[in-house]
């Protein structure tokens, strides 16, 4: 049941996400859009109610449970599309897990129409911070879980092929987790800022058109979720700061 109110909450949030993103999205039904990590499928599902030619593509060892149709599978590596394909190009909090952004902008580049345009919503800043103080008043709830047996049980209905041990949970309780695959849980503040993403965009050569905050305040294990409004949480996100960075690329002229 949680495992499902967690999906639920997922959904929630990116649903808040895409509907502001879509704002910036070419009005032409007919236009060719990938989204990059699909998960779940809950935004392609989406995509697919505006735009009839929407595809989504996910890596095999992915976490998620796939729960829509449209969704192909590929190695992470090398999109399995021809070139010059593709109108708009989305992702929704993927770039922050790619080793090679370089590789990875490429690939995005290639697929790209010359005037096409690329959206990428990634966690923030403010994200990082905030998750990171959440931490330890959530480690005593999972601690709670961890005597009562039930975190174990919840873990392991998330993702199958994670054995979690006593000491891997001890040590979540102990240390805030790092969420990409760059830094630490303190140097993430600086790669999940818009500093480091306009940066690296640039040096792969793209013009960066938008950079814009979604205005929604969340962390990592939200475990207080539906407790707070939505409304709520957008409105702090205006003294707090925005969970999410809305970044709107093209190819230069």
């Amino acid at each position: 049941m949680e495992v499902k109110q967690s999906l639920i909450w997922l959904h929630t949030i990116r649903k808040y996400e895409l509907d502001f993103i879509i704002k910036f999205f070419p009005v032409d039904e007919n236009i060719q859009l990938l989204e990059l990590g699909s998960g779940t499928g809950f935004q392609l599902s989406l995509l697919k109610k505006i735009y009839k030619n929407s595809v989504g593509v996910e890596i095999s060892s992915s976490s998620y449970p796939t729960l829509y149709d449209g969704i192909i599978e590929y190695d992470g590596k090398k999109l399995p599309f021809k070139d010059k394909t593709f109108d708009l190009i989305i992702s929704s909090h993927v770039m922050e897990h790619i080793k090679d952004l370089n590789k990875y902008n490429n690939e995005i580049k290639r697929v790209l129409k010359n005037d096409g345009v690329v959206i990428h919503v990634l966690p923030s800043h403010v994200w990082r911070f905030w998750t990171s103080l959440w931490h330890y008043p959530l480690g005593l709830l999972l601690l709670f879980r961890l005597v009562t047996g039930h975190y174990l049980s919840e873990e392991r209905n998330i993702s199958s092929t994670k054995k979690l041990t006593t000491r891997k949970i001890m040590n979540n309780l102990l240390f805030s987790e790092t969420h990409g695959v760059r830094g630490n849980p303190i140097s993430e503040i600086y790669y999940f800022s818009p500093l480091f993403w306009e940066k690296l965009f640039k040096k792969n050569n793209w013009d960066v058109i938008d950079v814009k905050k979604i205005g929604l305040l969340y962390w990592g294990r939200d475990f207080l979720q539906f407790k707070i409004p939505i409304k709520t949480r957008i409105y702090l996100s205006k003294i707090l700061g925005s969970s999410s960075i809305m970044y709107v690329l093209k190819n230069p002229r």
